[in-house]
């Protein structure tokens, strides 16, 4: 029965569907054959724990785990194998310390937003109504998540708060089943519950601040005891508790089936854990990522702008605001967007997101006319990564315009057309530059490929997904097309911006 609530519980998903979740599994595997060898031969059981904690840190925990069962026999060394265990464990704790280094590592406000709270009763307070909420997990998991980020698990912030009833209730109900079985001299009882509390110690912040706020991954061993208990539990109640064991593993598939099922697609993932953890910000962003890519552009807005009401300084959740407004062509409120992410403290950004904001930005004060301010972004983020066609195209008519460097214009937009050669605007561009340059047959060329382009793009119903894009298109069509007919007229052609979507 604890093999079989172990391997359907519902929280072992994520060490399924992650590869860092899978090194937990190889850990608790090395672990649990280490304290089974215990009694045979020590020393194998050692070598077996040393495997499992460099497999995972939290392998490390199985080495008290050897010393625990060791008291709990009745070989008459136990005592003098319980030093020697304890001195290879801290000499292992040194070693990795010295291979590893003891480097603080700076994790994000929004990933531990209770390490930054300046109070430390509230953040003491904060980290114990968490032990309560892994509790849960371990015994009823129903809503899950995929990440409990800030404010998916609001802080503690007063004595009064009623949910510190549940770590005090747990710390009560562990130390009342430790004094009993005690009494009892409950091998099995004291080896679950040295299992659960002993591998759950690297994740409850007491000794050393963990990354995340909650992570399921992390009672993948600490589960081992847990299912001890409640099978220990249950046979102590017969007929009941065996009933009960039966009822609860079948929650328990059906839970586990379910999240599985989830994990299948990031948007049924992301939905269901938005609907269920409505406060955690970086799940309403991957949400609104979803709506986004399908694009439901107004639905990905309101869900982004919740995220921000959450937490507000986030630049990437800014970004994909600021994108959603240049997809509508709404320049002033995407400008206003980058603005905001430049005066912040550019969270969520790394390499790729730095070069997309950078072009992006670029663009956006390109297409406002001001590309004194926008010829430098754009030339900074199309350094990092060159093959955005809308950048280069911004940038074709900022050299055509503001500079007069025709050349390097045709060339930049040459160079554009590479990257995307079914794009009708790149087309019309180029030949409009070809009416500049008195090149009738380049420009003939260039314009039946910019209406073969547009001919594909035609949506149901007869209309082009973007009438400014065509009205330019067709602009430049009949200028040519007078052109070839002998007529000569005073028009300009016309050069246009268009944006698409960095991803």
């Amino acid at each position: 029965m604890v093999a079989l609530l172990f391997a359907v519980h519902p929280v072992h998903v994520e060490n399924i569907v992650y590869v860092v979740g899978q090194a937990d599994s190889l850990a608790c595997l090395l672990g649990c054959l280490a304290l089974l060898s215990v009694t045979s031969s020590l020393p194998f059981a050692v070598v077996l724990a040393v495997l499992s904690a460099f497999a995972k840190e939290s392998g490390f925990t199985f080495l008290p785990l050897i010393i625990v069962v060791l008291l709990l026999t009745n070989h008459p060394r136990k005592y003098t194998h319980s030093i020697v265990v304890a001195l290879a464990t801290l000499s292992l704790v040194v070693f990795r310390w010295l291979l590893v280094g003891g480097n603080p590592v700076n994790f994000a406000y929004a990933d531990v937003p209770y390490l930054y709270l300046p109070d430390a009763q509230v953040r003491g307070s904060s980290f114990m109504h968490l032990h309560s909420v892994y509790a849960k997990l371990l015994l009823l998991p129903w809503h899950q998540s995929w990440d409990y980020s800030y404010d998916a698990i609001p802080a503690v912030r007063s004595l009064d708060d009623h949910r510190l009833l549940g770590p005090l209730a747990i710390y009560a109900l562990l130390t009342a089943l430790l004094a009993v079985f005690l009494r009892d001299r409950c091998r099995t009882g004291l080896l679950g519950l040295g299992i659960l509390v002993i591998t759950f110690v690297p994740a409850s912040n007491v000794l050393i601040v963990v990354g995340t706020v909650i992570g399921e991954r992390l009672l993948y061993i600490p589960s081992v005891g847990a299912m001890l208990l409640l099978v220990r539990a249950g046979s102590r109640f017969r007929p009941w508790g065996f009933l009960i064991l039966v009822a609860l593993s079948i929650i328990y598939s059906y839970l586990f089936v379910g999240r599985l099922r989830l994990w299948q697609t990031r948007a049924q993932l992301y939905e269901a854990d938005a609907l269920a953890w409505g406060r955690s910000c970086k799940t309403l962003h991957q949400y609104g990522t979803v709506l986004h890519s399908k694009g439901d552009l107004e639905g990905a807005r309101q869900t982004y702008e919740a995220s921000l009401g959450i937490f507000d300084d986030n630049a990437v959740t800014d970004y994909s605001i600021a994108q959603i407004h240049l997809q509508r062509g709404e320049l002033w409120q995407a400008h206003t967007r980058m603005v905001k992410i430049s005066n912040g403290h550019g969270i969520g950004f790394d390499d790729t997101s730095r070069f997309a904001f950078l072009v992006d930005a670029g663009y956006t004060l390109a297409a406002l006319g001001d590309c004194t301010a926008g010829m430098p972004l754009l030339r900074e983020g199309l350094g990092i990564v060159r093959h955005v066609p809308h950048a280069l195209n911004a940038l074709a008519i900022c050299l055509v315009w503001q500079d007069g460097r025709f050349d390097e214009g045709v060339q930049t937009l040459m160079e554009a057309i590479q990257y995307d050669t079914n794009h009708p605007v790149l087309w019309s561009n180029a030949a409009a530059l070809s009416v500049w340059q008195r090149d009738l047959d380049g420009a003939v060329y260039s314009i039946s490929l910019a209406e073969s382009c547009f001919s594909k793009r035609l949506e149901p119903g007869g209309h082009h997904e973007n009438s400014t894009h065509y009205s330019a298109f067709l602009h430049n069509l009949n200028l040519i097309r007078d052109w070839q007919d002998g007529k000569l007229r005073t028009e300009d052609p016309r050069l246009e911006y268009f944006f698409t979507r960095i991803t």
